[in-house]
């Protein structure tokens, strides 16, 4: 095949198999006439500075999600639905952070804080738009092995504190529960960053859905088990070790003829009104409002109002749970020297929390079709459970009834929980 080159671009057609160009193109020619502009060359220096300016913004970003979803946030889609659902998860963390936090053996108001501080730097480094963080049982219930084991029966006199209180004050070298809460609470977060530092999140894979069910319901019962002495109203002593649970039931069983039956009965009444209001009236409710009524915190009230009238603590012997402070408590470090201590514990709670995390988040995900990075779940878990550490916090988790009534209202977004 002969080739010539043409000046004006155009191809003498010869045989099938032959064509010629002739006149040949300069450079110059060929850029004016297909109007090219030469790009001059950019120095090292400036590709160095642009690659930087790039990668440091979009790895800002990158940790900090909040900056790439908020200033995108619809508005008049969105912030409606955000606030209704925002309420109504606010009044279920009432009644839930009151006795969850308990299950973990410090103060109820301790649950109030934990609706706050982790929830707000969730929202900051999350990747989940409907799972409510704050208490959740099982984490609570994990947590209180190290605070009971670690904590003194004359400190829990001095956990009964304002707001405005120090520990620093107290005289006696002895760790309250709510100290040893918030070691664990930080351990927990560390251990999360670490994990999602070294990008371990995808090992939420090795998780099945049986393994995580079947650590649930015995959680569950650990749950009921330390609470049937309230049902009964009597003071059983707490034991450690293998075949706990074996030697709670056995001091129930020889205890059971000091039961208080006014205690007895009101307990029954409320899981009575609690099991016929879900099982009955909830579900034709939600057939009419999508307002959910919050019957936990009706309760909550009534019970109030009810032992205050009658007097219940001084008449019959009713345990209640005293006075709740008021404001917000002073940021604090915990006790670095009991770390060593809780390590062991901080890691398992910290796995735990992260797939009930991530579950939990992959379903709603699934359901309104966007992704969760599972790595930045763990640094925000992470960072929320550290800064929750200096503001008596236990370590938090996803609840899934919040969660799923945050989503059923019409939260779009992590405004919600704001």
């Amino acid at each position: 095949m002969d080739i010539e080159p043409l000046m004006n671009g155009n191809v003498e057609k010869g045989n099938e198999n032959s064509r010629s160009l002739h006149h040949p193109c300069t450079q110059q020619e060929f850029n004016s006439a297909y109007h090219y502009v030469d790009v001059p060359e950019t120095g090292l220096y400036r590709k160095l500075q642009k690659s930087a300016h790039c990668n440091l913004v979009s790895c800002l970003v990158s940790l900090v999600p909040v900056l790439h979803w908020l200033p995108r946030y619809k508005w008049k889609e969105n912030f409606l639905g955000d606030v209704i659902s925002g309420f109504t998860v606010a009044v279920m963390h009432i009644p839930q952070g009151m006795a969850y936090s308990s299950l973990g053996g410090v103060p109820p108001i301790v649950g109030i804080y934990m609706a706050f501080f982790p929830v707000l730097v969730y929202f900051l480094f999350g990747t989940s738009r409907h799972v409510s963080m704050g208490t959740f049982a099982v984490v609570c219930m994990m947590a209180s092995k190290p605070v009971l084991r670690y904590s003194t029966p004359s400190a829990v006199l001095l956990s009964n504190f304002t707001a405005s209180e120090t520990f620093s004050d107290s005289p006696l070298p002895l760790y309250t529960p709510i100290q040893v809460a918030t070691v664990v609470c930080l351990v927990v977060g560390i251990w999360q960053v670490i994990l999602g530092v070294c990008r371990l999140g995808s090992l939420t894979v090795l998780m099945s859905d049986t393994l995580i069910s079947g650590f649930t319901t015995g959680a569950a019962v650990l749950v009921f088990t330390s609470q049937i002495k309230h049902v009964f109203g009597i003071k059983i002593p707490r034991h450690a070790g293998p075949l706990k649970l074996i030697y709670t039931y056995i001091d129930l069983i020889k205890m059971i003829n000091q039961t208080n039956f006014l205690a007895l009965a009101m307990t029954l009444s409320v899981v009575t009104i609690l099991t016929v209001f879900v099982q009955c009236i909830k579900p034709r409710l939600s057939k009419k409002s999508k307002f959910p009524v919050p019957m936990e915190l009706i309760i909550v009230v009534l019970g109030t109002l009810i032992s205050r009238h009658f007097q219940l603590p001084e008449k019959f012997n009713i345990s209640v749970v005293g006075d709740i402070p008021t404001g917000l408590p002073k940021p604090e470090v915990p006790p670095l020297v009991l770390v060593p201590n809780v390590l062991v514990d901080g890691l398992v709670i910290a796995i735990v929390a992260f797939s009930i995390n991530i579950s939990m988040a992959s379903i709603f995900a699934r359901k309104d079709n966007y992704k969760v990075d599972a790595n930045q779940e763990l640094l925000a878990s992470g960072f929320g459970n550290v800064v929750g550490s200096l503001f008596s916090c236990l370590p938090f988790a996803a609840s899934l009834s919040r969660s799923l009534i945050q989503h059923g209202v019409g939260g779009k977004t992590q405004v919600a929980n704001i």
